[in-house]
């Protein structure tokens, strides 16, 4: 499977979502996207604020704001979303999915300038607004496809247990997802109830998870069933421990990787902490160290 960034070319009847209630198709997911772009384009304000928990609704709306102009600000907390003022905020009210428009096609737009706002977690200092353009998002594929894509299997499905509007969700969960043609789970899942109900359905499962989701399966492995195994875990978001990534090799019979990077940097490197203590650089990643070391 190659690379392809132009997401919305392609058979149309191609399946690239799946919710509780529907397959949403290429074709399907596109229609809906230019709904909401000629929606947004009416607006007058030059940004779109985005915040939804929900996967199908922020792909619509991460990608009509994209195609309306608009400079796009992911935030991560609810309580900051309702506290701030914007012209245009869009969030679950906002996305109604099942609105479609007969004469609504996406137009080709270049978005390689297109700007995005990702907010880092604060957990040194105070949160950063990070911009990065959305052909900068696209270049991190590549580092990644040339580590990731020798072990995909066909019909891999996402499931995630982050959020997309966090660096690391938008690049795996998201845009490689997009880019490899694999299917996207639309539901985020936020318990071990929830991932376990979704591994009674056999599949080629890749879970795009964080330390704290792991460790908790990992220590609390014994309360918990599953019926198949994801043959693909990746951790990021602070380190994983050996003794979690030992205790997630007894479940699910692979050893996740963990992948290092910041909103900052973008992805880094990358290792499989029950197998390895030294990180390994994504292909095409330079490292050194600065004056302060």
């Amino acid at each position: 499977m190659n690379l392809q960034t132009d997401f919305w070319q392609g058979a149309q009847d191609t399946v690239l979502i799946i919710t509780a209630e529907k397959r949403w198709t290429r074709g399907e997911l596109a229609a809906c996207i230019a709904c909401y772009a000629e929606t947004l384009a009416r607006t007058d304000s030059p940004e779109a604020v985005i915040y939804t928990r929900d996967n199908l609704k922020f792909i619509i709306a991460f990608f009509a704001a994209l195609q309306a102009g608009k400079e796009v600000i992911l935030i991560q907390d609810q309580p900051a979303f309702r506290k701030l003022e914007a012209a245009l905020k869009i969030d679950d009210d906002f996305i109604d999915v099942a609105r479609q428009s007969g004469h609504a096609r996406l137009q080709e737009v270049d978005l390689s300038a297109a700007q995005t706002a990702f907010f880092t977690s604060g957990s040194s200092d105070t949160p950063k607004k990070i911009y990065k353009t959305y052909a900068a998002l696209l270049r991190e594929l590549t580092a990644v496809d040339k580590y990731l894509a020798p072990g995909l299997k066909p019909d891999t499905v996402i499931l995630t247990t982050v959020s997309m509007l966090h660096l690391y969700g938008m690049t795996f969960a998201l845009l490689y997802s997009l880019a490899k043609g694999l299917v996207i789970t639309g539901e985020r899942l936020d318990t071990p109830e929830a991932l376990s109900a979704q591994l009674a359905v056999p599949g080629n499962y890749w879970l795009i998870s964080s330390p704290a989701f792991l460790e908790r399966l990992a220590n609390y492995r014994a309360e918990y069933t599953f019926a198949s195994c994801p043959y693909l875990i990746t951790s990021s978001g602070g380190p994983l421990s050996r003794n979690g990534a030992l205790g997630l090799g007894e479940i699910f019979h692979t050893a996740p990787v963990e992948i290092l990077g910041s909103t900052e940097t973008g992805v880094v490197a990358h290792r499989q902490t029950a197998l390895e203590t030294q990180w390994e650089l994504f292909p095409g990643i330079t490292a050194g160290t600065d004056a302060e070391g």
